[in-house]
């Protein structure tokens, strides 16, 4: 998992393909942008032994991405 990991990070930016969250060891859940989809699942194919599901359809809600943290830091001091 490591090695796709990295190879992610080089491949993609951060924008593109953002890891969401880690279940375990055997299970990484990512945001990948719908735009660059069939790119990712091109990539994905050099790792054969890595499965990779579609959980949801594509959504323009980002409240848990990473993109949102400028924007975070920012409320909280409005607020502080």
């Amino acid at each position: 998992m490591n090695e796709v990991c990295n190879a992610l990070k080089d491949a993609f930016l951060n924008t593109e393909v953002e890891k969401n969250k880690i279940y375990s060891q055997s299970q990484i859940n990512f945001y990948v942008k719908s735009s660059i989809k069939s790119c990712f699942d091109i990539f994905m194919t050099e790792y054969p032994n890595i499965e990779v599901i579609k959980l949801k359809e594509p959504t323009k809600f980002l409240a848990h991405s990473i993109q949102l943290t400028p924007l975070k830091k920012g409320l909280e001091k409005f607020f502080n």
